[in-house]
């Protein structure tokens, strides 16, 4: 480098190679962090404003929608909370429009994943296996946290652990669940 018409100095060289060497660290670090901002995100259950914000992040195949609802629930999902990593997972919650839960729909790659916060049965009367399409389920009637009627449908579908829980009739969880198979 040259200052005043003259080379500068060896060690003047060498303290601008030392910062060059600092910025690409600098700018290393900060790309590493960009990356692992993306993957750190996709890990963990998010919750997202909608069905479609939550269902571009998985993959298609790990996302079922019924297609038939029972009049008394409504779509589109009140709470939708998803996740990518460790595994796939997508729960839709819906309420009767007064903030109380009726109807939880979750879909997990993964038998260990529970989405019960939503609608728990407290009080299960009767438990047993049902053939669901074809496919071994099992069904639960009981009582709700606030003992009203409920009803549980679990069963796998594609690799998938579906668990239907509703404030209903076990029929018209039958009904919607049947729905959601091909």
């Amino acid at each position: 480098m040259m200052r005043n018409g003259s080379w500068a100095p060896r060690s003047e060289m060498k303290g601008l190679a030392i910062f060059g060497l600092n910025m690409a660290g600098v700018v290393l670090l900060l790309s590493l962090a960009d990356g692992l901002a993306g993957v750190v995100q996709d890990v963990g259950l998010r919750r997202f404003a909608s069905f479609e914000d939550a269902a571009a992040r998985l993959p298609e195949d790990s996302v079922l929608v019924p297609d038939y609802f029972p009049q008394t629930f409504r779509w589109p999902p009140s709470l939708v909370l998803a996740q990518k990593r460790p595994y796939t997972a997508l729960v839709m919650a819906f309420d009767d429009g007064r903030g109380e839960t009726v109807l939880v729909i979750s879909q997990a790659a993964s038998t260990r994943f529970d989405a019960t916060e939503g609608l728990a049965l407290t009080a299960v009367k009767v438990a047993g296996p049902f053939r669901l399409k074809g496919r071994a389920a099992l069904l639960e009637t009981g009582a709700c946290g606030s003992l009203a009627p409920c009803s549980r449908l679990s069963w796998n579908e594609h690799g998938l652990a579906i668990d239907i829980r509703a404030a209903a009739a076990p029929i018209e969880l039958i009904r919607l669940a049947g729905s959601m198979i091909e």
